[in-house]
């Protein structure tokens, strides 16, 4: 994270050498999703922004957001990081799932796999989802955390990083078609579904 913020401060600078960043930014999200995401479990989630809503519409409890220090770790500097830079930051280089599919576009693109291009109508209604189901999540937290992370699994994250796809076929199924589509369409999951 130390890293990614000089990165962030000099990047005006760094754009000078597309090369060395190109290359900078691919071992960046090998890191992202061989030791963030594999490796410490450090996905985050929609879970936790519920988890967080709840805690302060109840009791908050520091204790529950420190049973998992990376997962706290990347919350405080994805909170940080958000107000100066935006979204992009965890999106683009701390999301270990984003990550994934960003890799797999890239080996795609070296192999010169035909693109789907979606067009900008599609796109546009497409591009609501996402929020729809946030806000699905975040009806059903007030009324339930639970049935709210029963329905969060819209995420595959837990499928890919949390339980290394050792679940059942439905899980594996859906994570993995969301791996495939991003070897045809970069990063389809981010930009249509994800509610993070």
């Amino acid at each position: 994270m130390l890293v990614l913020t000089l990165v962030l401060f000099i990047q005006d600078w760094l754009v000078k050498f597309p090369r060395f960043m190109h290359y900078f930014r691919i071992g960046f999200l090998l890191y992202t999703v061989g030791f963030i995401g594999w490796y410490c479990k450090g996905q985050l989630s929609v879970v936790n922004v519920l988890t967080f809503v709840q805690s302060l519409m109840n009791d908050f409890n520091w204790e529950t957001f420190l049973l998992d220090p990376i997962i706290f770790v990347l919350w405080v500097f994805v909170a940080a990081t958000v107000l100066m830079w935006g979204r992009g930051v965890y999106c683009g280089w701390l999301c270990p799932f984003g990550a994934l599919q960003e890799l797999i576009g890239e080996i795609a693109m070296k192999l010169r796999i035909p693109q789907l291009h979606i067009p900008f109508v599609i796109h546009e209604r497409l591009w609501a989802i996402k929020y729809l189901i946030l806000l699905a999540l975040f009806g059903l937290s007030l009324e339930s955390l639970a049935v709210a992370e029963t329905y969060a699994e819209v995420e595959p994250f837990k499928t890919t990083f949390l339980l290394r796809f050792d679940r059942d076929w439905p899980f594996i199924l859906y994570a993995a078609g969301l791996l495939v589509t991003s070897i045809f369409n970069r990063k389809f999951y981010c930009r249509y579904v994800c509610p993070m």
